[in-house]
């Protein structure tokens, strides 16, 4: 019925969102599934636009889901808080002056982080939604993530700076960390004392205690087109072009000592690669120039070697996620057919 934007397990692995655009009734949906039976756990949760990103409460079992939704074109966008279990809507919507692309929980659950179009990134606390903090960039705010002990957020933006701040004052805690490009994310180390960023061209590890210039840069291949970190912090992996021969180089990186653990990949076509919570596994979609086939590969990262490899010979693999522990994995697909 439409593209897949984004996919996600809850803590306890039973259940995974799926977020796409429903073209045949023109509304955003987000559908939570249980993972055992395939089925739906309740009617889709809707929105007037594409959802473009949903996530689960960091509580054991994921109580909650909230959904982000909405288009750079639109002056309005908006989120959304859940009940995990019976699909109710447990907060008003939670509104932008353009699309949300991006929306999570804090560490402990009380706050929601929203990310937008508008260039704000907005803090919400689920005890008093009426008065959000605003953090302001000049241009769309892409992610944002919070600090493990849940005290500080960092924001990536399209104004080619990332930030941090504090959650409570909503005060900047450091200055405006440059990139050459457009910055797509910002994760923090496990001990909060690292943040890794990307751009389009690189990957950069910023130490937070000392705020040193210039940071450390991961040595890829060649300009980056994907950076992502382990849910637990301690590996980033990163998606290059090579130069030499045009090919897209999947590789996976100690966090704070940036030291390279694996080469994974080589292919003309890397659109996805993502790494298991706790960065022993990885998973890349790739094709060739030309093919319509679309090859999902994961990988063991200590020993670089493929370990299962599928294929989908007429759709687009999109969105992949492991689950918590790493024993599943689910994929978006997209067919034309």
């Amino acid at each position: 019925k439409g593209p897949i934007n984004h996919v996600a397990f809850s803590p306890d692995g039973r259940r995974v969102v799926i977020c796409s655009e429903n073209k045949e009734v023109n509304a955003g949906e987000a559908h939570v599934l249980d993972v055992e039976t395939g089925e739906a756990v309740f009617p889709p949760l809707r929105h007037k636009a594409g959802v473009n990103y949903a996530a689960f409460s960091p509580d054991a079992t994921g109580r909650f889901v909230v959904t982000a939704s909405g288009d750079q074109s639109a002056d309005t966008g908006e989120a959304r808080v859940w009940d995990a279990s019976t699909g109710k809507a447990q907060t008003p919507v939670l509104f932008h002056n353009s699309g949300v692309v991006y929306a999570g929980f804090s560490p402990d659950g009380t706050r929601v982080v929203t990310a937008s179009h508008d260039a704000t990134a907005r803090l919400w606390h689920l005890a008093n939604l009426e008065e959000p903090t605003t953090l302001h960039h000049d241009s769309s705010v892409n992610r944002a993530s919070f600090s493990p002990d849940g005290r500080y957020l960092a924001t990536a933006s399209r104004d080619r700076t990332a930030r941090v701040w504090n959650v409570v004052t909503g005060d900047a805690l450091t200055p405006m960390l440059f990139h050459a490009g457009t910055v797509s994310s910002a994760t923090f180390s496990p001990n909060g004392r690292w943040l890794a960023t990307s751009s389009r061209n690189t990957a950069q590890v910023w130490n937070l205690d000392t705020g040193s210039q210039p940071p450390a840069v991961l040595n890829t291949v060649g300009p980056v087109k994907l950076v992502q970190s382990s849910a637990s912090g301690q590996r980033v992996i990163t998606v290059s072009r090579a130069a030499e021969n045009s090919s897209d180089v999947v590789q996976v990186w100690e966090f704070e000592s940036g030291e390279r653990v694996a080469d994974l990949e080589s292919e003309q076509e890397v659109s996805v690669a993502a790494l298991s919570a706790d960065g022993r596994f990885a998973v890349s979609t790739s094709k060739s120039t030309g093919e319509k086939q679309t090859k999902l590969k994961i990988w063991d990262v200590s020993s670089g070697r493929l370990k299962t490899k599928l294929e989908d010979p007429e759709g687009h693999v999109g969105p992949v996620a492991f689950s918590h522990d790493g024993r599943s994995l689910v994929a978006g697909t997209y067919s034309h057919r």
